[in-house]
């Protein structure tokens, strides 16, 4: 399936879209019209501090050697206006980033910037600056039993298998999205002609792997929640001349035991390039996929997670990507499963199981505080190596377990206010060197994160 549609008319349809939200019939411009856009708005900054030490092995036994070794500041600014006509509104953000130290610096870490475009990125040295993160128009419109919305320009977008990259801040598409309820039934578009991941301080093009311009992404999907039953989700999406994706999910949630929350699903996410000649646009031999099951069980003051993937992604990639485009940070796409265990336990034919558990000791005079503490396991992968015909590895392993300490200020003037360390220790258990017969796989890893997040409310 392909549809046309040009980078003018995508633009034109951006730009009337602003145009629309931005502007109000002089009829209706009194002060009570006007007045909900500034009233109803809010202003809000966060400060972030991140410092991350991460080592790893230079060789399957070789000694650790480090990796990453930095301490960055993130600063943004969040505007959210109300809305004109009870119809018309706008937002925007901005962000800073900078390193107060690097001992590391062009290894690529995601807190800074590697440049203003990801066509031009820096890999010898991380950069400071800023970058607008939301600049956008928007329009609601909502009956009784039904409503719509809509957002143009700058933004972050959601729309059926869309997603976006995130360090502190999120990625940013530049398009226009759509978003429609009736009952129980819901569903969503977007589409866009460029992004930015936020350590890049302008959006770009999308681009195949031969650089040759992808004009557009687009995407819609659709949700139906039954009355106390199951949420039923379905996404389609498409890179224009390149690559299509797909998306299922069944979730739901149950009360059990006392004061106790069952939740499960059920999520399917696939990926089809449209190249079938053994160039370099054909990265899969035919649907690659990645299958996942999940149960999160909130009991008392415990919260217990087990998921469980199992990947198919034959072809030269040998590992699956949830985005529609090729390059790390050119666009990303909806995948809601989320170990924190380093690896992206993604490689064809490997199955994977994820384990954990957080505990709230508010019951111990300590509140604010959690612990938390999680493994993972990932077997039968396979390595493709680049090869188009079958895999030139296979059978290997990798494992990761983590410890987490939180602690949230629960009041005064920096009531919200996150501490938070993680530690994961990741073993590959193949003896392979990193990215090179498992495309995704690297050596050992030690590596710690500690980060405190300050939410500041302004008006």
């Amino acid at each position: 399936m392909y549809i046309a549609y040009t980078k003018s008319t995508l633009l034109a349809g951006t730009a009337l879209a602003m145009l629309a939200a931005s502007a109000i019939a002089p009829a209706q411009a009194d002060e009570a019209t006007i007045a909900p856009l500034w009233e109803d708005s809010h202003l809000n900054a966060t400060l972030y501090y991140w410092q991350r030490t991460r080592d790893r092995r230079a060789s399957a036994n070789g000694n650790y050697e480090a990796n990453l070794d930095h301490v960055t500041l993130n600063a943004a600014l969040d505007f959210n206006s109300g809305y004109a006509a009870d119809a018309f509104g706008f937002d925007a953000g901005i962000f800073g980033a900078t390193d107060l130290a690097n001992s590391k610096e062009g290894n690529g870490h995601e807190m800074s910037f590697h440049g203003t475009r990801i066509t031009g990125r820096t890999y010898d040295k991380e950069a400071s600056g800023l970058s607008i993160y939301k600049a956008h128009g928007k329009f609601k419109h909502e009956e009784e039993d039904w409503s719509v919305k809509a957002k143009a320009g700058l933004q972050q977008m959601n729309a059926g298998t869309l997603g976006v990259n995130w360090s502190y801040l999120p990625g940013t598409y530049r398009g226009v999205q759509f978003d429609g309820t009736a009952g129980n039934f819901s569903f969503n578009y977007g589409i866009a002609d460029q992004y930015k991941a936020p350590w890049f301080k302008r959006t770009a093009e999308f681009r195949d792997r031969n650089s040759k311009i992808i004009d557009y992404l687009h995407s819609a999907g659709v949700k139906y929640q039954f009355d106390d039953g199951p949420l039923l989700e379905a996404g389609f999406g498409q890179a224009e001349g390149f690559m299509n994706s797909y998306l299922a999910k069944v979730s739901q949630g149950f009360d059990v035991l006392d004061n106790s929350r069952l939740s499960l699903s059920y999520q399917f996410y696939g990926m089809d390039d449209h190249a079938d000649d053994r160039s370099s646009n054909d990265v899969y031999n035919g649907l690659a996929w990645t299958q996942a099951a999940t149960a999160a069980l909130d009991y008392g003051n415990w919260n217990f997670r087990t998921e469980f993937t199992w990947v198919k992604a034959e072809g030269a990639y040998g590992y699956f990507l949830p985005r529609m485009t090729p390059s790390y940070g050119s666009s990303q796409g909806r995948f809601d499963i989320w170990w924190d265990s380093r690896s992206d336990w993604n490689h064809d034919n490997e199955k994977a199981i994820f384990f954990g558990a957080t505990y709230d000791m508010k019951d111990l005079d300590a509140p604010g505080w959690k612990v938390g503490a999680s493994y993972a396991y990932g077997w039968d992968l396979k390595g493709w190596g680049g090869n188009f015909d079958a895999p030139v590895k296979t059978g290997a392993k990798e494992s990761a377990y983590n410890f987490d300490v939180m602690y949230t200020v629960q009041d005064g003037r920096f009531k919200g206010t996150l501490f938070k360390m993680h530690y994961t220790n990741y073993d590959n258990q193949s003896g392979e060197p990193s990215w090179t017969n498992y495309g995704n796989l690297f050596q050992d890893e030690r590596d710690v994160k500690f980060q405190v997040i300050v939410p500041i409310e302004i008006f």
